[in-house]
């Protein structure tokens, strides 16, 4: 495990508990380099470069927001009609 490199990923709802993960880690592995990175807002093909298996899901999440957004859509159009 000495050559091994390792990568953590701190995401912004656990930012609150930042040191004690952080103290946590050391505990266990030599920290090399620490970054901050600002992701932009599409999370799903940021999420999948490092859960890849989360594909499935974001698929399914996606199909529902869709259906969602579509369904508003339509019921603010037959609220026109209506009118």
């Amino acid at each position: 495990m000495a050559n091994d490199l390792n990568l953590f990923v701190l995401w912004a709802n656990g930012r609150h508990k930042e040191t004690e993960i952080i103290n946590d880690i050391n505990r266990h592995f030599e920290i090399l380099q620490s970054f901050e990175i600002t992701w932009t807002p599409k999370l799903s093909t940021t999420s999948v470069t490092f859960y890849p298996q989360s594909v499935p899901l974001l698929r399914q999440e996606t199909a529902q927001r869709r259906q969602k957004e579509k369904t508003l859509r339509h019921r603010k159009l037959s609220g026109h009609l209506r009118q």
